[in-house]
């Protein structure tokens, strides 16, 4: 897990993430920039990924825990990213390629974890950016 690494250790992980990552992107050229496209792009795929699990390391989801999460972090951060965004919306299709269960029980109508409806084009963009 992340937060098992050392300071040295995650910087080293990003950078070589970033370092392979530079012929998938390149119209960013400075590395402060991939670097906050991949964190983003992570960030947002694992959050509603997690979200959306029936149990997590911490325990089981809940409809109401599911509903706080959603509702106080992942879809006010999708309004105004849309890179985290299109990842909140890949995470169903993680699931599924992980063969994890999950639930939208609790999460509203409107969130963009939802939003999914044609699952080659995500299982396609989660294989590209969440793998």
């Amino acid at each position: 897990m992340l937060h098992e690494l050392g300071d040295k250790e995650k910087v080293k992980s990003l950078n070589d993430i970033t370092d392979l990552s530079r012929q998938f992107i390149s119209d960013i050229n400075d590395d402060d920039g991939i670097k906050n496209l991949l964190l983003r792009i992570w960030a947002g795929c694992m959050s509603a990924a997690n979200g959306i699990a029936l149990e997590t390391s911490s325990g089981p989801n809940s409809p109401e825990r599911r509903n706080m999460i959603f509702s106080k972090k992942i879809d006010i951060i999708s309004k105004t990213d849309p890179i985290y965004r299109a990842r909140v919306e890949a995470a169903p299709a993680f699931r599924r390629i992980k063969n994890q269960s999950y639930s939208f029980k609790g999460v509203r109508e409107t969130s963009p974890v939802k939003s999914i409806h044609d699952k080659q084009r995500y299982h396609t963009l989660f294989v590209k950016y969440c793998s």
